[in-house]
């Protein structure tokens, strides 16, 4: 599968950091390709990341988490399970 013809339909996608740039050119390119998209980041702009994902139809959550407090990442990951 090239990265052009790549699906993640049915997948869910975890991503810190997902507020700005990589991350959040990262979560619009897995929520593009049909993923259900997490994002976990101390910085609130992702929540403007989910809002763009959702304006082209996509599926994005966001949840304050810093990665560096591992019960904070324990709950991130329930959040997206």
């Amino acid at each position: 599968m090239t990265a052009s013809n790549a699906t993640f339909a049915g997948k869910a996608v975890l991503i810190t950091g997902g507020a700005t740039g990589i991350g959040r050119a990262t979560a619009q390119a897995f929520a593009a390709a049909g993923g259900q998209v997490m994002i976990g980041d101390i910085d609130p702009r992702a929540a403007d990341t989910v809002d763009l994902i959702r304006q082209h139809g996509g599926a994005a959550e966001y949840v304050r988490a810093d990665v560096t407090d591992p019960a904070a990442m324990d709950a991130l990951v329930a959040a997206c399970l």
